[in-house]
């Protein structure tokens, strides 16, 4: 999966496309500083430019921009090193439980137990 958008949330179909095994070739920016780790994606550089076209931006407002180039790259590496891209596989499948519905309600009730308790 290519994900070069400009700024995104968590990116919960990105998320889900790893939990199958799939290879996803993004940014780290946004909500994806959350995910995107060289372990288990491909992870392209971007610049941070100011948002000129979109009516409800502020004047300072940023977004990443990759390069298709960067994108081209990565995706002939990847075909080019099969292994490579079976160790992101099952890294990506690895990573993904941490994300799953269980592990981040237990996390979020955990998180509610401190507060309540006075511990956070």
């Amino acid at each position: 999966m290519i994900c070069p958008n400009r700024g995104e949330a968590l990116n919960q179909v990105a998320l889900e496309f790893l939990a199958t095994g799939g290879v996803v070739i993004t940014h780290n920016w946004g909500g994806h500083q959350v995910w995107a780790n060289k372990e288990y994606c491909e992870v392209i550089p971007y610049k941070l430019v100011n948002v000129t076209h979109w009516k409800d931006s502020k004047k300072d407002s940023m977004w990443a921009e990759v390069s298709s180039e960067d994108i081209i790259n990565k995706l002939i590496d990847l075909y080019n090193n099969r292994q490579k891209l079976v160790i992101l596989s099952q890294n990506a499948i690895r990573v993904s439980n941490f994300f799953s519905f269980e592990n981040m309600t237990n996390k979020f009730l955990m998180r509610l137990e401190g507060i309540k308790n006075g511990r956070i």
